[in-house]
């Protein structure tokens, strides 16, 4: 197989993708897939920010940050409709034929809705590739693993002033914790 999927990645991209797979050498919970990725995903932000500013170059973290204001609205935007298919599969009057038609419908306004957020972003998406396919609960819950605990993590490294060091340490604490009592403590 190839990298040369690589070799298409902006420098962003790439420091991205980097930095998020070295995070997994910091720290990785067995069993535990929403939090190894959260992570992950928050320390190659915090790196690609960190990496933009020791190069000094603003232009270039303009544009990531643009991207990741792009991808943080993509995230909501499925998050949302991934809770309208929560509620509708756990409806217990509708049969099973209903919730396939309801299922369909709420995909369809996924995509109407992304075609308007694409507008917004002057007619162009990076997701295109995403909603080319059909769309199943996988992929729905992909976008999920990634990203559930991105704003928690955030907040303790915010606790700690984006020491990542000390961070890192109060992070440590929370993999000797079983996973219901981390997932407490992260939507705490």
């Amino acid at each position: 197989r190839s990298l040369n999927t690589f070799v298409y990645r902006s420098d962003a991209q790439l420091a991205d993708l980097l930095f998020h797979e070295l995070a997994h050498q910091r720290l990785y919970i067995n069993g535990d897939s929403q939090f190894n990725e959260s992570f992950a995903t928050l320390v190659a932000r915090v790196g690609v920010q960190r990496w933009y500013a020791s190069k000094q170059s603003a232009d270039g973290y303009r544009e990531y940050r643009e991207d990741q204001h792009q991808q943080e609205q993509f995230i909501a935007l499925v998050t949302q409709f991934r809770g309208k298919l929560r509620s509708l599969y756990g409806s217990k009057h509708l049969s099973r034929t209903e919730k396939q038609k309801g299922k369909a419908q709420i995909i369809a306004a996924l995509r109407k809705a992304h075609n308007q957020l694409k507008q917004e972003w002057g007619g162009t998406s990076r997701y295109d590739w995403w909603f080319s396919h059909s769309l199943n609960n996988a992929q729905l819950n992909t976008i999920s693993t990634y990203n559930q605990w991105v704003p928690a993590l955030q907040n303790l490294l915010n606790q700690h002033d984006g020491n990542l060091e000390n961070f890192y340490t109060a992070i440590n604490k929370l993999k000797n914790l079983s996973l219901v009592e981390r997932e407490a403590y992260l939507a705490g």
